[in-house]
């Protein structure tokens, strides 16, 4: 817009035009209208998931005993091979050097 001053025209760039601000109340109810929505795209999201699918169920070890990555008991040898499989230096010993292989 223009205004007159002693019949000159005078320009009012955009610059110096106020723009709108959001009030605290826009704000918060812009705010509670978003956590409203992100509420229901999760309760979608829970409906839409499939629960035919069977989970893997894996044997679980008696007490005091371990499995490996096959499901058989660990056997000594298996503990031996591992030791010495670490053991680099043949010392009987296994140090934090030898285990930062």
């Amino acid at each position: 817009s223009e205004s007159k001053s002693n019949g000159n025209h005078l320009g009012i760039h955009n610059e110096h035009v106020r723009k709108p601000t959001w009030s605290t109340d826009d704000l918060i109810a812009g705010f509670a209208k978003m956590q409203a929505k992100q509420a229901e795209s999760k309760k979608k999201k829970k409906k839409d998931k499939d629960k035919t699918k069977v989970k893997a169920k894996f044997p679980q070890p008696p007490p005091g005993q371990f499995f490996n990555a096959f499901g058989e008991s660990i056997t000594p040898s298996d503990i031996l091979f591992a030791f010495q499989f670490v053991d680099i230096r043949n010392d009987r010993k296994i140090t934090v050097d030898e285990m930062q292989i």
